[in-house]
């Protein structure tokens, strides 16, 4: 369990532990088949299209359930299993039967579970999501979909050889190598977050982003996200919603050592489905 990615720059040692990154790219994993109407759904949603006005609700749902998932990316949570164990909460139950505090608390439990260990805060937190998106709900039945339909975009990224990781790195670095303004913000960027140890919050990255119109494959991007959230540990200071800013910071740092860097062709055909995503040049 775990992901590889770049470590925490500490020089004060503070946060040592939520930098111990795990590599196991090597591990064969099942192949899921691929919804491809899903798939595509994904593809079309331009990236950093990011809005995060906390008056529409519905936005505040999905942003959670997306910081939810990058965190059972992380862990390299297969989706049809936590899918699987939402479901079997609900069988066998008749729906008027279902009691609100309860289902919350059972389905809570299953995130925990998948995401230990975890502190009391962040476990508060996923249960103050259940209870907002339970009571944006119709019906129960209405909570459990947009729990199941949701965790669809969970993407098991174990399944990405290295080389075609490196293929997706350098996608990346290509995406920020065409960016003046984001390349004139590295040292700003670099001395703002180094005293925070490098964290950065989800939503102020997500600024980030719009602020320095950043363009990439949204589909690498989420890429991104996932590496910026590996080896960030949930039962110590930091939150759900936190990320390694050091992991972007080092994609800005490669442009340097970069400048003859070759246009890499998409993943082949038969590799596609195989890492569960759709990558594009």
């Amino acid at each position: 369990m775990g992901c590889s990615g770049t470590s925490i720059m500490d020089e004060k040692g503070r946060n040592e532990k939520n930098s111990n990154l795990k590599r196991d790219e090597e591990e064969e994993v099942p192949e899921r088949e691929v919804d491809q109407k899903q798939d595509q759904n994904r593809e079309s949603e331009p990236m950093g299209d990011f809005d995060y006005i906390e008056e529409d609700e519905e936005i505040i749902y999905n942003l959670n359930l997306h910081i939810l998932i990058k965190n059972l990316e992380s862990k390299n949570i297969e989706q049809e299993k936590i899918q699987n164990s939402i479901k079997e909460q609900f069988n066998n139950i008749k729906e008027e039967e279902i009691k609100k505090d309860e289902i919350i608390e059972k389905i809570t439990n299953i995130f925990i579970e998948y995401l230990k260990p975890i502190n009391n805060k962040n476990i508060e937190k996923i249960k103050n999501i259940m209870i907002s998106i339970y009571e944006n709900s119709q019906k129960p039945k209405d909570f459990k979909n947009f729990l199941i339909d949701g965790l669809e975009n969970i993407n098991n990224y174990k399944k990405i050889k290295v080389e075609e990781k490196n293929k997706i790195d350098n996608f990346i670095i290509k995406s920020l190598q065409k960016n003046e303004k984001i390349k004139n913000k590295r040292e700003e960027l670099k001395n703002k977050y180094k005293k925070d140890n490098y964290i950065i919050n989800y939503i102020d990255f997500t600024k980030i982003v719009k602020e320095n119109n950043i363009e990439m494959d949204k589909l690498i991007f989420e890429y991104l996200l996932y590496k910026m959230k590996c080896g960030l540990s949930l039962d110590g200071n930091l939150s759900l919603d936190n990320l390694n800013f050091k992991v972007f910071i080092d994609f800005l740092d490669k442009i340097e050592d970069e400048n003859d860097l070759k246009e890499e062709k998409s993943i082949i055909d038969k590799n596609k489905e195989n890492i569960g995503i759709n990558l594009k040049s």
